[in-house]
């Protein structure tokens, strides 16, 4: 009897190890909610009207505010590449941060800029300018459109 309970426990045993070794993740990697909120910052960086050089500066410093290495961030991104429910968590947290940033801008442009001189992207779209007349000037021709030659198959 103790033989036939000895092979259930060692597959009991071997299962168990096996099982803890594929759930350990490498050390340094960011949680979903720290690698959305320095993504985050990313992204509202490269959609500012900067140039690169000053783009990286912008990055680098969303880096050092987080605590968080360019080598912790891309091993990250490494190392959940095909972890499809660690990137619809990370896209839901960016999307919440992006979401209360424009919130809170719209709260600050409430109290500091006068009801009638403000613009409201997110609201009224793309910005439009008031005069016209400039883009009615330069506006592209179109092109004449030819009907393109036959080919004659033998």
């Amino acid at each position: 009897m103790h033989k036939n309970l000895m092979l259930p426990l060692c597959f009991v045993f071997v299962f168990s190890v096996l099982q803890a070794g594929c759930t350990s993740h490498p050390r340094g990697l960011l949680s979903q909610k720290s690698f959305a909120a320095v993504l985050a910052e990313m992204m509202i960086t490269e959609k500012l009207p900067l140039k690169e050089k000053d783009k990286t500066v912008l990055i680098r410093k969303a880096l050092a505010a987080h605590h968080v290495s360019p080598a912790q961030f891309r091993q990250t991104k490494l190392y959940y590449k095909n972890d499809v429910d660690f990137w619809l968590g990370v896209y839901r947290k960016v999307e919440k941060i992006i979401a209360d940033k424009q919130a809170e801008y719209q709260k600050k442009i409430s109290r500091t800029v006068p009801p009638d001189q403000r613009h409201s992207p997110a609201k009224q779209g793309s910005f439009v300018p008031i005069n016209n007349s400039f883009r009615n000037k330069h506006k592209k021709q179109p092109r004449s459109r030819r009907p393109l030659p036959l080919s004659r198959h033998p």
